[in-house]
């Protein structure tokens, strides 16, 4: 870091540390006096600004700064697209959720946010990596080890003064990444902390469904995805060769719809411009750019000088290699593992070999997966992939290899609740492994709503059982701060695969087609006005089945829900039949 800079952002910070020195001083001055010192806040810009220095799936043999290749992300503010230079822009006040898919830039928008936030020299920002939390550990012990990472001095009673004083913004990334026995109790202690702490700003990234979402404590944003118009200047920011630029242009606009509307995340457009360097092609599908991934990293070393080979450390070939990669990424997922330690990259190599038959010692394995195909990283003693989706589609792979045994076993048990666990992993394999997906989990799925909505297939509810199933849907209506008033939720009732497709079928819809009478019943319920006096969220739950009763629109939501079983139980239903039907026929004319 230029001593210049390092000057000018120390003098920025000095200002939140004196204004945290002045709260403390009365009662704690010896121990906050470090921050009267040039050195230490010298010591602190720096390991906060080192937040910027990432390795890429497209920089993967050194780190590469942030600001060099960041392209401004937007988020959707009353159903616009808006782009985003810094906190304030989106959440002056209030904590958030920062929602986005696979791929959208989760974890880099929030770097971004940090770094901003720290050349403001408003407040200090600590970002925090949620999947380094490990079993058994709490939040806050997890804060307190980062904090004193930072030089602060941690107890219960420092923590108090840090988080009441203001001039902290935590920046939680990845809760989708936690370690799913955590999930509640990390809620638990973040809508506490939001409760005592008013004036401590958390905001969070993660993908859609975490858990996180659902909390009155947090308010909820969701990233843009890009479009046509930003293809050219964010590859422009990966892409210093402007023939080769050029040339990868006119390859995407050669290309299939279907490969145009991948083309939405930064992560398929570095993986676009990775894969068209090493074969001059766009693949296909979804699945095809995880397929072709592997064997692209794996040899991009050796395609850049030739007639060289780099050196493995596994005397295995690349698609035993890979084959052991996805037995191995298969186990961590089970053990919801994305951040492994030594012993555990060894247990779970051990559980991957035995699956797939094959023979790879713990030492070749890791150096060639972290040093030449490069789809981890080691960080000191742990081992971490280089982005979750690399791990997910290649657990889903694993299943596309196995025997029907196997694959019939898994898909069955995802039946019930459990296929959230492995929502990503379905998405590969209803493209990757399409018959047994369709025959083993989406059509059983299917039939399994109907049995819990009561009815055949082919069938309609009446109005009783309507506003019955309506009455499961729960709008949560909070209110918050005055610049943040009031904020609606409707939550699902069923955590089963076919029943949530169907219930997104119409929620939004009676949401919209119930607004006035929302109003009219926050009324009735004497919702407090937004609180001043930075208490508590107030929160009233609404069942919508009552709200359609009030308006009068049983007709009409009758309409939505049975449109919904057409659409959504019926027809895919039958479509599944018919795709099952048609593969079967190709089997059958193997053996005339």
């Amino acid at each position: 870091m230029a001593i210049e800079a390092l000057i000018a952002g120390a003098k920025l910070l000095s200002k939140p540390l004196d204004d945290l020195y002045d709260l403390g001083k009365a009662t704690a001055s010896q121990r906050l006096a470090r921050w009267r010192h040039t050195k230490n806040i010298n010591s602190l810009y720096r390991k906060i600004d080192g937040i910027q220095k990432v390795k890429t799936i497209w920089q993967i043999d050194k780190e590469v700064k942030l600001m060099t290749f960041y392209y401004p992300s937007r988020i959707q503010i009353d159903n616009t697209p808006t782009v985003i230079a810094d906190i304030h822009d989106f959440a002056p006040s209030g904590n958030c959720v920062i929602q986005g898919t696979v791929g959208q830039g989760k974890s880099i928008f929030l770097r971004y946010l940090c770094i901003r936030e720290l050349r403001q020299g408003k407040r200090i920002p600590i970002f925090l990596e949620l999947r380094r939390i490990e079993k058994g550990q709490s939040f806050r012990s997890y804060l307190y080890a980062v904090l004193t990472a930072y030089n602060f001095d941690v107890d219960d009673t420092f923590f108090e003064l840090y988080a009441s004083s203001g001039k902290f913004v935590l920046l939680l990334d990845g809760f989708d990444e936690l370690d799913s026995d955590l999930v509640t109790s990390v809620i638990n202690e973040l809508e506490l902390l939001t409760q005592r702490h008013t004036s401590l700003q958390i905001v969070v990234s993660s993908r859609p469904s975490s858990g996180i979402e659902r909390s009155p404590h947090f308010r909820v944003y969701q990233l843009s995805p890009l479009t046509a118009d930003d293809h050219k200047p964010f590859l422009e920011k990966v892409v210093p060769d402007q023939e080769r630029l050029k040339d990868l242009l006119r390859a995407i606009r050669q290309s299939t719809v279907q490969i145009l509307q991948l083309l939405t995340t930064p992560l398929m457009l570095t993986l676009l411009v990775i894969i068209y360097k090493a074969d001059q092609t766009i693949p296909n599908t979804l699945s095809e750019f995880y397929e072709n991934l592997f064997q692209t990293l794996l040899t991009r070393h050796d395609r850049t000088k030739p007639g060289f080979t780099r050196k493995r450390q596994c005397a295995l070939s690349d698609r035993e290699l890979k084959t052991v990669f996805e037995g191995f990424c298969f186990v961590t997922r089970q053990k919801g593992l994305l951040v492994l330690n030594e012993e555990q990259l060894s247990e779970s190599l051990q559980v991957a070999c035995k699956v797939t038959r094959t023979k790879c010692e713990e030492q070749g394995f890791s150096e060639d997966i972290t040093k030449v195909a490069c789809l981890m990283q080691e960080e000191g003693f742990n081992f971490h992939f280089i982005h979750k989706s690399v791990q997910e589609f290649h657990a889903a792979s694993f299943i596309r290899h196995s025997h029907d045994d196997l694959a019939v076993k898994f898909y069955s048990k995802l039946v019930g609740p459990e296929w959230s666990k492995w929502q990503q992993e379905l998405i590969f394999l209803s493209q990757i492994d399409k018959y047994r997906f369709t025959k083993h989990f989406h059509a059983p799925s299917i039939l399994h709503a109907f049995e819990r909505l009561g009815i055949k297939p082919g069938e309609h509810l009446a109005e009783e059982q309507v506003i019955n199933l309506l009455n499961r849907n729960i709008m949560h209506v909070t209110v918050q701060t005055p610049t943040n008033p009031v904020s609606t939720t409707i939550s699902l009732f069923s955590m089963e695969y076919a029943l949530q497709m169907f219930e997104m079928s119409y929620v939004s819809q009676l949401f919209h087609l119930t607004r006035q009478e929302t109003d009219s019943s926050l009324q009735v319920h004497r919702l407090p006005p937004p609180n001043t006096n930075g208490s508590s969220p107030s929160q009233v739950d609404i069942p919508i089945g009552n709200l359609v009763k009030q308006a009068g629109l049983v007709s009409k939501a009758q309409e939505l829900v049975n449109n919904g079983i057409d659409k959504v139980l019926t027809n895919a239903l039958q479509e599944a039949k018919d795709y099952i039907a048609f593969e079967e026929s190709k089997g059958e004319l193997l053996t005339l």
